[in-house]
């Protein structure tokens, strides 16, 4: 995003968020590439022949074994799922997607600029809310935090806890 910025000649004291520095630049975010790679890298697998050994290890199944019992660790095919299913896609279905490659295409495409509006329409109305929300200043003066041993009172938390170590001594 730096990078990005500075071609832009966007400067960090503009203060304008990321999402609006890839909306001036037309430019999806790297979620988004990395989603459309690695969807692209699962679907030539798909269309590999059966023979490969790429193919094999990634569709194959160990016979003996077992994940330990904790949280496995994320697999390639755990997070293609779940990114399958960000992008709205049938992960079922992509066998038979596999096989007609500009259906294949235009699906991942798609999907993919799906997840991105959805992700830039949550950030901008995460924004909004945040920014809505009234600001109200904190009167400190109204907030008292008193010392249990000498009864001294301080305008705030933090003030009582180092004036509470002087009784420690």
């Amino acid at each position: 995003m730096r990078c990005l910025r500075n071609i832009a000649g966007i400067k960090w004291q503009h203060r304008v968020p990321n999402i609006n520095v890839l909306l001036r630049c037309d430019i999806e975010g790297i979620e988004a590439m990395i989603i459309r790679a690695q969807l692209r890298w699962a679907d030539h697998l798909a269309r590999m022949g059966d023979s490969r050994l790429l193919k094999a290890v990634f569709y194959g199944q160990l016979k003996t074994g077992a994940r330990p019992a904790s949280r496995p660790m994320k697999r390639f095919k755990d997070q293609l799922k779940y990114n399958l299913q960000l992008c709205h896609i049938d992960p079922r279905s992509s066998e038979t997607r596999a096989a007609d490659r500009s259906l294949l295409r235009r699906t991942c495409y798609n999907g993919v600029i799906c997840f991105e509006q959805q992700r830039v329409w949550t950030l901008q109305e995460k924004r909004a809310r945040r920014k809505a929300e009234p600001n109200v200043p904190v009167d400190t003066s109204l907030a008292s935090f008193t010392c249990f041993t000498c009864g001294r009172s301080s305008s705030s938390r933090i003030g009582l806890w180092s004036h509470e170590r002087t009784h420690q001594r």
